[in-house]
């Protein structure tokens, strides 16, 4: 057997409101309450998604990390974009000149005095007569 199914009558007021439907003789009352429903049901669904985002904290941290990861990539595009300065001139040797030997003399005493300055030294010079010698 077939039932004969008949669409209950709407009004414009309840079409965005699903299951409210508005029926001759429904008292008004019971038409609040069904829109209190709904009310709470979008307050419901807002809730839900207000849970779903992260917490304030949350967002400051993450925010403070965008923020230092930006402001790092500036700074390091600032001191990347450095040129490389030219070479300077030819610096010539301090104590090229007998004056200025005399100058540098007690200074040179002072530095050898330590054994790990005169091993160094001892070294360099060693170095550089294999250097030069034929070998």
């Amino acid at each position: 057997m077939a039932a004969n199914i008949t669409p209950l009558p709407q009004s414009r007021d309840f079409d965005y409101l699903p299951g409210a439907v508005n029926v001759e003789g429904t008292p008004a009352d019971q038409r609040t309450a069904t829109i209190e429903d709904a009310r709470i049901a979008a307050d419901d669904d807002a809730q839900a998604m207000r849970d779903l985002a992260p917490s304030p904290s949350r967002a400051m941290l993450i925010g403070g990390g965008i923020a230092a990861a930006l402001l790092g990539g500036a700074i390091g595009f600032w001191l990347g974009g450095r040129r490389v300065s030219r070479a300077p001139a030819k610096v010539r040797h301090a104590a090229s000149t007998a004056d200025s030997l005399i100058e540098l003399a007690p200074v040179a005493m002072h530095l050898l005095s330590n054994p790990l300055i005169r091993t160094l030294a001892v070294r360099m010079l060693v170095r550089q007569v294999t250097s030069r010698l034929p070998g």
